[in-house]
């Protein structure tokens, strides 16, 4: 089945008629004003470096960019049926702050103990939920891909201390 989603796009490919109607117009006027100037041999032999192709070849692949730029913008699509499925579940990116400061002990047993507990307890209650880790310090990089695998979020979680990364 092939279907376009936002079909309403394809009236610009009208424009394109447009401009092509209109390019054949220039040149059926710029023939008979060259023909008004002299004959055709002797304009030849004045103009010697000018391409009678290039231009065109020029005008129908802009043309043809356009054409495909509307398609495009119409997002055809294609597939042996519609399915509208609903996916239950949420995905979530937990960014991590790894850095010395976190190894205070204003909260007990430490900040950075503090928001691993309630992670893991956050983790603890999704069901058909994706989580992905980024720990940041000084620099950031993604401690764990998004994944729906609850286990090794906790073992990388576990893993986690401020001497992951040495910019602090």
């Amino acid at each position: 089945m092939f279907k376009f989603a936002d079909p309403s796009y394809l009236w610009l490919l009208v424009a394109v008629v447009f401009l092509v109607v209109l390019r054949f117009y220039n040149l059926w006027k710029r023939r008979r004003l060259m023909s008004r100037l002299g004959d055709k041999q002797l304009l030849a032999a004045m103009m010697p470096d000018v391409s009678r192709g290039r231009p065109t070849v020029k005008f129908w692949l802009l043309i043809s960019a356009l054409a495909l730029m509307i398609v495009m913008l119409a997002r055809p699509q294609m597939g042996s049926k519609i399915a509208n499925d609903k996916r239950n579940g949420i995905e979530t990116i937990i960014a991590m702050d790894i850095s010395n400061s976190m190894l205070a002990q204003d909260v007990v047993p430490s900040r950075l103990d503090k928001s691993k507990m309630l992670v893991e307890s956050l983790v603890d209650n999704f069901t058909n939920d994706k989580i992905g880790l980024v720990v940041f310090a000084g620099d950031a990089f993604v401690q764990l891909p998004i994944t729906n695998d609850y286990v090794s979020a906790k073992m990388f979680l576990h893993d986690i201390s401020p001497s992951l990364i040495t910019t602090q």
